[in-house]
Order: structure tokens, then C-alpha cells, then sequence
């Protein structure tokens, strides 16, 4: 039984994708990687670094599947089905580890596992992150769905095949056609099937309180908990496990002074030097990546203000 970390990128977030594979790297030097890619990008040349398998979507055996997941957020998901891990923890682009998670959890107890879950949130909050309501008592008027702690899709841990592939399909598919039914791309979905599987008495799953939100807090709190200067080394042992999931506003630009950013800023460092790159040649390519990045965010705005 293999146990591994899978994340997943595209062209719009290799940038962050390394610094996610660097701190597992850093953290866990001996816990295989996988990197889901969707689109035409090609990793080839950088992953080899982390000795990761490169699992492309477009490259999928499973055809329905493959055109599915093509271009699309449920794309992170294919090493549910066709991943090279029994049981993995998933991880978004944006988020770290800071220490190591596997320490504190037993991921062969149950088949999923959520990181961080919310606990019974109100009816609101559903509505906002997860699905409609109303739809939703249409569409399953058995399913209890006040009763489960609701969770971020963009990490997690997991059995391969712990949820059926056509009920994945079917869902996604009409997440696709019914926009106003599921919220947030795949999380929706994805929070409904786990839960729908467990009361079918299909699925185990377990809460663990190990995922942080580096935006929910202060930064004096973040710069004393873990990074507090732009362009620190990570230490090697740390006094908490946990993910660190920047959701939301990415992480970036690098060069904002002393923010919630600094941390992850730390870890596209650190990739840097898992490629052979001298620190000042590291840096200047941090710093040059943002500004293209921020250049093309204002770009794109003062074009959409001048076709208004």
C-alpha cells in the first residue's frame, strides 16, 4: 500500500505549484509526490526535481473521465480514480505544509479524511459555498444536510476509488448544466458526494484539525506563528503539523512587505534551491514572475474598462 501527497496545477499556477511541492519536499523528504496537470502545460523539466509522478489530464485512460475533467476544477481530482496512491492527502496550488501532517493522522482508518471541516454551519453558509437549498431538497430529500461539517475541496485526504466514478461523473456533468444548483466549481459536488456516499453507509470519513487560513488572521500573528520576513528560510522542525491553504487571494506578489504572503513567498524560494539556483538567482526570478503577473492583472483590466 502506497501512501503519497498529491497537487495539481495548470499554466496560470505553476508558479504557485512548486512552492506547494518544495514544502513537502522540505518537510517530508521521503513521501512521494504526484502533480496533476490540466492543459497543455509541461512540467517534465521541474518535477523530475521532486522525483514526482506527473499524472496529465489529458493523458487519461478513462475517456469520460478525461473529457470531464479537461480544462475544469474537478481536474484535481484524478488521482481519485487514476492516481499512483492508495491513500494521498490532496493539496490546492496554494496551499503549504508546515510541518508534517502525516505525524497526526492515520489515513488507513477511514477513506476520506477533511481537513479543518467547519462543523454544523447554518443554512447561509451552505447556500454560499456549497449548493442551493431549495435544489438540493428536490433533488435528495433524504439527505441530511444540516448535519455535516462542510469543507474546502482544495484539501483533503483520501482511498483511491473511496467514491464511485459514475456517481462523480453524473454529478459533475450536472454541476455543468445547472450552474445555480452546486457553488465554488467542484466543491459543491464534491462535499455532496462524500457526504450522500457516507449515509449510503458506502464511506467512512474523519475531521481532523490541521488546515490553517492564513488570510483569516492578522499578520502580526502570522509573522510570529511561522515566516516573519520576506525571504527567511523555512525552519526544519516545527512546533505545529498543519497545512497552510491561502485561499482566496493568492499569494503573490512577493514583494509586498511583511504580509500574509511572506510564508509561501519562503517556499517559491526554497524551490529555487531544490533546482541548483544560487539564492540571488532565485529571488530575481520570484520578483520577475510577479511583476509579469501584476503587469497582465492591469492590463487585462484597463482592457475590460475601455471595451465597456
Amino acid at each position: 500500500m502506497t501512501t503519497g501527497v498529491v497537487t495539481c496545477c495548470w499554466q496560470g499556477d505553476e508558479h504557485l505549484v512548486k512552492a506547494t511541492c518544495a514544502s513537502v519536499r522540505h518537510f517530508c523528504p521521503d513521501v512521494p509526490l504526484c502533480i496533476i496537470v490540466d492543459g497543455g502545460l509541461n512540467i517534465d523539466h521541474w518535477a523530475k526535481i521532486y522525483d514526482a509522478t506527473v499524472l496529465y489530464v489529458r493523458d487519461l485512460k478513462c475517456a469520460e473521465l478525461r473529457s470531464m475533467m479537461l480544462n475544469s476544477m474537478f481536474a484535481k481530482h484524478a488521482a481519485l480514480f487514476e492516481g499512483p496512491f492508495d491513500r494521498f492527502i490532496y493539496l490546492d496550488s496554494d496551499a503549504l505544509f508546515w510541518g508534517n501532517p502525516f505525524k497526526e493522522l492515520d489515513l488507513n482508518k477511514h477513506d476520506f479524511t477533511i481537513f479543518g471541516g467547519r462543523g454544523k454551519v447554518n443554512p447561509d453558509m451552505i447556500e454560499k459555498w456549497q449548493f442551493s437549498l431549495e435544489t438540493m431538497r428536490q433533488f435528495d430529500p433524504a439527505f441530511r444536510l444540516l448535519e455535516y461539517p462542510y469543507f474546502s475541496a482544495g484539501v483533503y485526504g483520501a482511498r483511491k476509488n473511496c467514491v464511485p466514478k459514475d456517481r462523480f461523473l453524473a454529478l459533475a456533468d450536472l454541476a455543468r448544466k445547472d450552474h445555480k444548483f452546486f457553488k465554488f466549481g467542484d466543491q459543491g459536488v464534491f462535499n455532496y458526494l462524500i457526504f450522500s456516499e457516507f449515509e449510503r453507509q458506502k464511506l467512512s470519513f474523519q475531521a481532523v484539525n490541521l488546515q490553517f487560513f492564513p488570510g483569516h488572521f492578522p499578520k502580526t500573528e502570522m509573522a510570529a506563528r511561522f515566516i516573519g520576513e520576506p525571504f527567511q528560510s523555512p525552519p526544519r522542525i516545527t512546533s505545529e503539523n498543519l497545512v497552510l491553504h491561502f485561499s482566496g487571494k493568492k499569494p503573490v506578489p512577493c514583494f509586498a512587505g511583511l504580509n500574509h504572503k511572506t510564508t509561501f513567498t519562503c517556499f517559491r524560494l526554497l524551490h529555487g534551491r531544490f533546482a541548483g539556483l544560487p539564492r540571488w538567482r532565485a529571488v530575481i526570478n520570484i520578483m520577475t514572475k510577479d511583476l509579469k503577473l501584476l503587469f497582465q492583472k492591469f492590463w487585462n483590466k484597463g482592457c475590460r474598462m475601455l471595451r465597456r
